[in-house]
Protein backbone atom coordinates (compact mmCIF):
# COMPACT_ATOMS: atom_id res chain seq x y z
CA UNK A 1 0.00 0.00 0.00
CA UNK A 2 0.95 3.44 -0.97
CA UNK A 3 2.06 5.98 1.92
CA UNK A 4 -0.65 8.33 2.23
CA UNK A 5 -3.26 6.08 1.60
CA UNK A 6 -5.98 4.06 4.03
CA UNK A 7 -8.03 1.57 4.32
CA UNK A 8 -11.45 2.61 4.53
CA UNK A 9 -12.96 2.20 8.67
CA UNK A 10 -15.05 0.00 9.54
CA UNK A 11 -17.14 2.65 10.65
CA UNK A 12 -17.29 4.33 7.36
CA UNK A 13 -18.74 1.23 5.64
CA UNK A 14 -21.08 0.76 8.55
CA UNK A 15 -22.24 4.49 8.27
CA UNK A 16 -22.80 3.99 4.19
CA UNK A 17 -24.56 0.60 4.91
CA UNK A 18 -26.94 2.38 6.96
CA UNK A 19 -27.68 5.16 5.17
CA UNK A 20 -28.58 2.56 2.19
CA UNK A 21 -30.79 0.46 4.57
CA UNK A 22 -32.76 3.65 5.71
CA UNK A 23 -33.48 5.11 1.96
CA UNK A 24 -34.21 1.30 0.13
CA UNK A 25 -36.73 1.24 3.87
CA UNK A 26 -38.36 4.75 2.26
CA UNK A 27 -39.00 4.13 -1.32
CA UNK A 28 -41.86 1.70 -0.67
CA UNK A 29 -43.68 4.30 1.77
CA UNK A 30 -43.41 6.92 -0.45
CA UNK A 31 -44.65 4.82 -3.14
CA UNK A 32 -47.31 3.85 -1.47
CA UNK A 33 -48.38 7.28 0.55
CA UNK A 34 -47.80 9.67 -1.64
CA UNK A 35 -47.85 8.53 -5.27
CA UNK A 36 -50.59 8.28 -7.64
CA UNK A 37 -52.56 6.16 -7.25
CA UNK A 38 -52.55 6.50 -3.56
CA UNK A 39 -52.84 3.17 -1.28
CA UNK A 40 -51.16 0.68 -4.25
CA UNK A 41 -48.01 -0.42 -5.02
CA UNK A 42 -47.53 0.65 -9.00
CA UNK A 43 -46.89 3.34 -10.90
CA UNK A 44 -50.24 4.51 -13.07
CA UNK A 45 -47.98 6.81 -15.86
CA UNK A 46 -44.99 8.05 -16.93
CA UNK A 47 -45.48 11.51 -15.05
CA UNK A 48 -45.14 9.97 -11.85
CA UNK A 49 -42.41 7.51 -12.87
CA UNK A 50 -40.34 10.42 -13.37
CA UNK A 51 -41.19 11.87 -10.06
CA UNK A 52 -40.40 8.80 -8.78
CA UNK A 53 -37.16 8.58 -10.49
CA UNK A 54 -36.34 12.13 -9.23
CA UNK A 55 -36.90 11.14 -5.60
CA UNK A 56 -34.64 8.16 -6.02
CA UNK A 57 -32.26 10.37 -7.33
CA UNK A 58 -32.42 12.85 -5.13
CA UNK A 59 -32.35 10.17 -2.29
CA UNK A 60 -28.92 8.80 -3.81
CA UNK A 61 -27.45 12.05 -3.98
CA UNK A 62 -28.18 12.73 0.11
CA UNK A 63 -26.94 9.72 0.83
CA UNK A 64 -23.60 9.84 -0.69
CA UNK A 65 -22.84 13.45 0.64
CA UNK A 66 -23.81 12.49 3.94
CA UNK A 67 -20.98 9.53 3.28
CA UNK A 68 -19.00 12.21 2.21
CA UNK A 69 -19.49 14.05 5.18
CA UNK A 70 -18.73 11.21 7.60
CA UNK A 71 -15.21 10.14 5.24
CA UNK A 72 -13.96 13.90 5.52
CA UNK A 73 -15.01 14.05 9.38
CA UNK A 74 -12.74 10.81 9.80
CA UNK A 75 -9.87 12.10 7.53
CA UNK A 76 -10.02 15.50 9.21
CA UNK A 77 -9.49 13.91 12.85
CA UNK A 78 -7.09 11.19 11.71
CA UNK A 79 -5.11 14.55 10.12
CA UNK A 80 -5.55 16.24 13.86
CA UNK A 81 -4.04 13.21 15.46
CA UNK A 82 -1.16 12.94 13.21
CA UNK A 83 -0.46 16.93 13.61
CA UNK A 84 -0.87 16.85 17.14
CA UNK A 85 1.55 14.14 17.52
CA UNK A 86 4.18 15.47 15.33
CA UNK A 87 4.31 18.87 16.90
CA UNK A 88 4.58 16.68 20.34
CA UNK A 89 7.45 15.01 18.89
CA UNK A 90 9.26 18.39 17.63
CA UNK A 91 8.51 20.08 21.26
CA UNK A 92 10.43 16.89 22.82
CA UNK A 93 13.12 16.80 20.07
CA UNK A 94 13.57 20.84 21.02
CA UNK A 95 13.56 20.36 24.99
CA UNK A 96 15.74 17.52 24.92
CA UNK A 97 18.18 19.38 22.73
CA UNK A 98 18.03 22.44 24.69
CA UNK A 99 19.04 20.97 27.49
CA UNK A 100 21.31 18.50 25.77
CA UNK A 101 23.05 22.39 24.95
CA UNK A 102 23.03 24.22 28.99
Amino acid sequence: MKAGHSVPSARHDQGRTTLTRVSLTVILPVLYFFLPPYYALQIQDLNTALRFCFFLGVNGLIVGLIANLYRTQAALARSDRIFRNFAELILLAAGSATATAT
